[in-house]
């Protein structure tokens, strides 16, 4: 009965959601996604190791203590390099006094050659917001094109806790054309950041992409803008 009192007060975590797919995304370009780490067990959970899998990935917390049923963010930065066609990355948490890991999952398939992905394709394909004078700059325009045969509802998966909003039609027509809107948020307006939504079509395999939204913050006399991630 000791040893089960004793694991039950161990401390856990949980993430909701744990489990991502970018979809399809250029080289060279950076992802962003954050995630919620809940603690579920009886006592708090303090994260004492975060190990990215790789160089290519960064993971920002702003607080490793959880107490029980709290949450906290885990915000996750993928730059996807040279990399080529379909990869995985599962970056790993640990916390203390628990042998317990959690590893989030991580998909995307980098193209070579963006302008030529089916069905879809996007252009620009990524979204440069950039402000280089005093004059608010908080608007940038995105095209996407269908080149099959099949009308594709068109549903955002991911653009929450970003710097910006997406204005974006809900259905693009066979062999058509539709534009896409990224909004600055009044608040973002005088930093600098390099984030990304991602949105996904009703094809067979509900195929997802990922937009790259790039704004460098660069005014003359202007207090100094936040590092490129938004971090």
């Amino acid at each position: 009965m000791a040893l089960s009192a004793s694991a039950s007060a161990a401390p856990k975590i949980q993430a909701t959601d744990g489990t991502f797919s970018f979809g399809k995304i250029l080289q060279h370009a950076v992802l962003t996604r954050r995630f919620w780490l809940k603690s579920v067990g009886d006592q708090p959970a303090r994260i004492v190791e975060v190990t990215p899998d790789c160089g290519c990935t960064e993971l920002f917390f702003k607080d490793s203590l959880i107490n029980p049923k709290d949450s906290v963010s885990l915000d996750v930065v993928l730059h996807t390099r040279s990399f080529i066609g379909f990869i995985e990355k599962r970056p790993l948490i640990r916390i203390a006094d628990s042998n317990d890991t959690l590893r989030l999952k991580l998909y995307a398939e980098i193209l070579v050659k963006p302008e030529n992905a089916k069905p879809l394709v996007l252009t620009p394909e990524k979204v440069d917001v950039s402000q280089y004078s005093a004059r608010p700059r908080r608007k940038g325009v995105f095209t996407i094109t269908n080149n099959s045969m099949s009308d594709y509802q068109i549903t955002v998966v991911d653009s929450s806790h970003k710097s910006f909003d997406i204005v974006l039609p809900k259905f693009i027509k066979a062999l058509g054309k539709v534009e896409g809107q990224v909004i600055v948020h009044k608040d973002a307006v005088p930093t600098s950041f390099e984030q990304s939504f991602t949105f996904e079509i009703n094809d067979d395999g509900r195929s997802r992409y990922s937009v790259p939204i790039w704004r460098l913050y660069q005014v003359k006399d202007a207090p100094t803008p936040a590092s490129p991630t938004g971090k």
